[in-house]
């Protein structure tokens, strides 16, 4: 009851990785979700919406229908008829450039041509940073602290983070943090996009100059995707509806980890479930 208030918009934020049965165990399970569905209902809630980007944007519209993502709204929305109760694909959403300038962690540390994305495209080639959002304003190029954020994101009067507890292979585990890589969209150019799986930056050098220290700089040495993960958070703390940053909390915030099962392994799709 505090952090809900009559008429709020409820997004929560799920792990939902890929549609691949392999993948399951390494998403949020839809028994966390549920309560909480049922607790913004409850309060007063006018819209609570599961929203997420999954990873392998050809197939994040599957993701839902294969965790039953769909069947627990149908549920909830037979159950509390007077809320709006839905599942946005945020890889498929309207967004908003939402521009962090000299607040980005990356300020003054590094330019476009230091940055690397997942598959080591530099950022100032990056074709996604060259699309018009949902407004129509076009930034033409990759600037640090530049991200497509989804708009149902940014609608949000509460946002509720449901990330899962398991490792990763750049940035040792993922939960709250790192959770929110999944608020930008995967595509901004309404196609499929085989350039990346998100678009941020994730290296501050590419693959073939890491050399012998490549091991050490993809993982705990990483200096880039903590400042993305810290990017992020800024803007969903403090940027407004419209995107535009504002001295003061622009939503509530509430995080709650899925740890009924966690996950230990190299990689997304090839770890071992841990009880």
């Amino acid at each position: 009851s505090n952090l809900v208030d009559p008429g709020d918009v409820v997004v929560l934020k799920p792990n939902l990785v890929g549609a691949q049965r392999i993948a399951f165990e390494g998403c949020t399970r839809p028994a966390v979700l549920r309560p909480i569905v049922e607790l913004a209902a409850t309060a007063g809630a006018s819209k609570v919406v599961i929203a997420e980007g999954p990873a392998d944007p050809d197939l994040s519209d599957e993701v839902f229908l294969s965790l039953d993502i769909d069947d627990l709204v149908q549920e909830m929305q037979t159950k509390y008829p007077a809320v709006s109760i839905s599942y946005q694909n945020i890889n498929k959403d309207n967004w908003t450039w939402v521009d962090l300038a000299e607040y980005s962690t990356f300020h003054g540390v590094y330019t476009p041509q230091d940055l690397y994305s997942y598959r080591e495209i530099r950022m100032d080639q990056n074709s996604y940073y060259h699309a018009p959002d949902s407004e129509g304003y076009n930034p033409h190029g990759y600037k640090p602290g530049l991200y497509a954020i989804s708009n149902t994101i940014l609608e949000a009067d509460v946002f509720i983070n449901v990330p899962k507890m398991k490792v990763h292979m750049i940035t040792g585990v993922t939960m709250s943090l790192k959770n929110l890589i999944g608020i930008t969209v995967s595509d901004t150019e309404n196609a499929t996009n085989q350039e990346d799986i998100k678009d941020v930056p994730h290296w501050n050098t590419s693959y073939s100059h890491r050399g012998e220290d490549k091991e050490r700089i993809d993982t705990f040495e990483n200096d880039v995707i903590w400042r993305v993960n810290a990017d992020l958070h800024k803007i969903a703390f403090y940027a407004d509806k419209e995107g535009n940053l504002q001295p003061t909390k622009q939503r509530k915030y509430l995080s709650v980890l899925d740890g009924i099962i966690g996950m230990e392994g190299p990689l997304i799709y090839d770890e071992t479930p841990d009880p």
